[in-house]
């Protein structure tokens, strides 16, 4: 299983000022920032109006947008705004406030005048998908005045002034030129899927977890492969996304070439907001991101790419069909053992010796639900359905685990059996099935 939400904002229906974006404090010439990588998103740390909050970095998006605030967060806001939001998927535009004048900031590298769209709707929240709490999602203005570095294999970002040192280390990196649209960055690709090559304009985009979007609708030298799978693609603004997963044969970034890429091919249904005055043909995502270390260079319209450890890995498609999120907290009953400190035996008031004592104790475990199950799967053949409550897998109880761990676990090779313990309606069911390749 692969977890998968992307929030897509394609198509936004307004037109902010222009910012002037992050700075670095005056006395450095560089700030690292560590990050949280969870199903190929970068999470970051950013000091919103003093309040420290969480937000997915997103090449994707030209805006900051506030979506979720626990209880234990406020925030105070001063000119606000009402506005629509339009983005990918097949729903009406969604209500926001547009919020100026914010203060947000990470040790060494901020900015004092900030606008934030924040999300009246609830349902665009994907901290369930996950499973840690997530506040909003950062764009441009984080990469708009200096190089940054993202280096996933150590979790971090690195920002730095331009310099001779910052000159000579792009020199390691191979050098891809990129155009700048409505503050997204836009690279040209090869794709091989039809007939022969196709010179392709793709999004880069950091906050969409997949290894590669295309938009087989718009030109005809780029086809659906034969052996596809119905498929549900993720959650944009507007609502669902479905369309097909397929393998490509090639695609060509620069003089990096990746083979067999599973890609998604979004229906004409969700791509239908998305702007069409440029020749978009797709995105590529945090599953082929993730295997370079890369500097994104926007002032100077540059991506510079390095192969890590992680580009010679195959591309592994989803073999249960289950997507699972974070519902929520609930009490949970467990047996703990009480060790006595006194030495030697002892016995109980009828001389029977004590070996241990038990106890219980209640405590607040994560609830774990199927929010999707892939038509013609393995799981949905089993009899897994939507809402059912994960308890355990292959006997181990989920509510120690994180959503990160439980997706690894219901991974696997060909033929391995996942036995799922599950609440469905207050019962008690046991499902098991085996992992299978579709793609």
């Amino acid at each position: 299983m692969k977890l998968r939400f992307l929030l897509i904002i394609l198509s936004i229906t307004l037109s902010l000022q222009a910012q002037d974006g992050f700075l670095m404090d005056v006395k450095k010439s560089k700030v690292v920032i560590p990050f949280q990588l969870l199903s190929n998103l970068i999470f970051v740390k950013i000091n919103v109006n003093g309040t420290d909050l969480t937000f997915l970095l997103d090449t994707g998006v030209s805006e900051t947008v506030l979506f979720s605030l626990d209880e234990n967060q406020s925030l105070t806001f001063g000119d606000v705004e009402k506005i629509q939001l339009k983005g990918m998927g097949s729903q009406a535009p969604i209500d926001a406030m547009l919020a100026k004048n914010n203060k947000l900031k990470t040790p060494y590298f901020s900015d004092e005048n900030h606008d934030i769209l924040i999300v009246l709707n609830q349902e665009v929240n994907f901290s369930p998908n996950v499973g840690i709490p997530v506040n909003g999602i950062l764009g441009d203005d984080f990469f708009r005045n200096y190089p940054v570095e993202i280096d996933y294999l150590r979790r971090r970002i690195i920002i730095r002034k331009e310099s001779s040192k910052m000159i000579k280390r792009m020199k390691r990196f191979e050098g891809i030129p990129i155009e700048i649209i409505k503050d997204k960055p836009y690279i040209n690709i090869l794709v091989k899927s039809g007939m022969g090559e196709t010179l392709a304009k793709v999004l880069v985009d950091n906050g969409n977890s997949d290894a590669l979007w295309l938009f087989a609708n718009r030109t005809k030298n780029i086809s659906i492969p034969a052996r596809s799978v119905p498929d549900f693609l993720g959650k944009g603004f507007s609502g669902e996304i479905y369309g097909d997963k397929a393998r490509i044969e090639y695609m060509k970034i620069g003089n990096f070439e990746l083979n067999n890429i599973i890609t998604s091919f979004p229906d004409s249904i969700s791509t239908q907001n998305i702007n069409t005055t440029i020749d978009r043909l797709g995105s590529i995502g945090g599953e082929v991101l993730r295997r370079f270390d890369q500097i994104f260079d926007y002032k100077n319209r540059m991506l510079y790419l390095k192969p890590n450890k992680n580009y010679g890995q195959d591309f592994i498609y989803d073999k249960s069909g289950i997507e699972l999120q974070h519902d929520g907290m609930e009490w949970v009953k467990e047996q703990v053992e009480v060790r006595s400190h006194h030495k030697g035996e002892m016995y109980d008031s009828a001389g029977k010796n004590i070996t241990n004592n038990f106890t219980y104790k209640f405590d607040l475990k994560p609830i774990y639900k199927i929010f999707n199950v892939r038509k013609s799967s393995s799981a949905e053949e089993a009899g897994i359905k939507v809402n059912d409550q994960i308890i355990s897998i292959n006997n181990k109880n989920v509510h120690k685990m994180t959503l990160d761990q439980i997706t690894k676990l219901l991974g696997g090779p060909d033929g391995k059996i996942i036995k799922l313990e599950l609440l469905r309606q207050d019962k008690t069911v046991i499902i098991s099935f085996r992992l299978r390749t579709t793609l």
